[in-house]
């Protein structure tokens, strides 16, 4: 069994040093939100589902997987859950009739505005305990995050790297 501070010694051998330390500061981040903040009745996947189709509006499920970074079952399964609580449907693709494309309903769009406006509610009181000049550094970066984001679904990582990435991140303890 591989020890967390072997598995990050790898990392150093395969990383930068500071893209280690974003990676693990933003994992951080997110666990300590999500500590504190009231259970949502959506995971990780739904949520970066219903965040991908207000995003990029209806998609047939196998993009939907791509960019969520998933298998194409796992965002089958994630998808008929979200609609059996009404927050997706499916609709024909009217580019070919045979294909169906996901898309959020008005309540699922309620839903993630909801716990959006929580973490971000959260994230604002802890940013007020900054300087202004670290507040500013944050906000200056979220532009190029978000293109980093973007970026990492243009890459199209396939289910099978993205796997291994979530086992790697297992081993780790993020």
């Amino acid at each position: 069994m591989m020890t967390t501070e072997s598995t990050v010694e790898q990392a150093l051998d395969t990383a930068s040093r500071p893209a280690l330390d974003l990676v693990l500061a933003i994992h951080r981040l997110v666990r300590g939100m999500r500590a504190v903040l009231p259970a949502s009745s959506l995971n990780f996947t739904q949520l970066l589902v219903l965040s991908q189709l207000i995003g990029v509006g209806p998609v047939r499920i196998g993009e939907l997987a791509q960019r969520v970074h998933c298998s194409q079952p796992t965002a089958t399964t994630v998808v008929s859950g979200l609609e059996a609580v009404g927050f997706v449907q499916r609709i024909k693709d009217t580019s070919d009739g045979r294909a169906i494309k996901v898309s959020l309903t008005d309540q699922g769009r309620a839903a993630l505005s909801h716990f959006g406006r929580q973490e971000a509610g959260l994230l604002d009181r802890l940013m007020a305990e900054l300087s202004e000049d670290e507040r500013e550094t944050i906000l200056t970066a979220i532009p190029v995050l978000v293109r980093l984001a973007e970026a990492s679904v243009s890459e199209g990582l396939s289910p099978s790297a993205a796997a291994d990435t979530s086992d790697r991140s297992r081993t780790s303890g993020s």
